[in-house]
């Protein structure tokens, strides 16, 4: 039987792991800017774009004939991305016992599935993530 310190330690190092998975996110712009010139351009876009498309909550519009048109101001867009990320606590559970090299790569694939999903069922409902570098007419 574990003690609930053990038990403790294997929730920290999940919880640890998908945390430090999702903040990486703010490091793949810099390969996108450092390594273009051998990366088709496509995968450049996605990886300099990464940490909007993951974390899209403050970009979301619609678009309509006379532009697009935010769907959340800052402040919700912000608490909105914290909760959507919250659910690291789902992972954190299902992960506890699972050793650190699968949990890093089951992080991972959690959060491209997660951010995956997120832009697939926003467009059902006609709402997409605007980049920054796009005119806002709205």
């Amino acid at each position: 039987m574990q003690s609930d310190t053990r038990k403790e330690s294997h929730y920290f190092r999940a919880a640890g792991v998908f945390a430090a998975c999702l903040l990486a996110v703010f490091g793949l712009p810099f390969i996108a800017i450092y390594a273009h010139s051998v990366l088709p351009s496509t995968l450049t876009n996605h990886l300099f774009f990464s940490t909007q498309l993951l974390f899209p909550y403050e970009g979301l519009v619609t678009r309509d004939a006379s532009g697009s048109h935010a769907i959340f101001g800052h402040g919700l867009g912000t608490t909105l991305t914290f909760a959507h990320w919250g659910f690291a606590i789902a992972f954190t559970w299902a992960a506890r016992r699972v050793p650190l090299h699968y949990a890093v790569v089951a992080a991972i694939a959690t959060i491209v599935l997660v951010g995956v999903a997120t832009h697939i069922v926003f467009g059902l409902f006609g709402v997409s993530v605007e980049l920054d570098g796009h005119e806002n007419a709205g």
